[in-house]
């Protein structure tokens, strides 16, 4: 068991650990194989829904780093690299926000007693702040 940081990106920060840390474990198991090239393509899918090609490569390229963290110490480390952890969130943030952008049918009815649509839900509490 880990701790973490109670600063509300908790859940953001303990998946991409975990995730990093299955990854790195199980490098040449297919399933990781995949995950990795789902990762390193993510980018692209990113861009499909909206975003900026040039305001997520730097975040794209922390998570990447850390999904190649040689040793456990180095994405320890990395998870206590304010800027870096921070840079993995916001990757993170971004894609949960790609995913309910792209099926936003799947989830709409989900938000709209607290908030009048998905857009404005995805920008409040999915992306990250600005």
């Amino acid at each position: 068991m880990r701790t973490t940081r109670k600063d509300g990106n908790c859940f953001y920060r303990a998946f991409g650990f975990r995730f990093c840390e299955l990854i790195r474990e199980n490098k040449t198991s297919p399933w990781a194989k995949d995950l990795y090239k789902r990762a390193k393509d993510s980018k692209d899918y990113l861009v499909s829904v909206g975003y900026d090609l040039l305001a997520i490569e730097d975040f794209h390229e922390m998570m990447m780093e850390s999904l190649d963290a040689p040793q456990s110490q180095d994405l320890i480390i990395n998870f206590q690299t304010d800027h870096i952890s921070d840079a993995i969130v916001c990757y993170l943030r971004l894609m949960t926000a790609a995913a309910l952008k792209k099926d936003r049918d799947m989830y709409e009815a989900f938000i709209l007693d607290t908030h009048p649509t998905l857009d404005i839900f995805i920008a409040n509490t999915v992306e990250p702040s600005k």
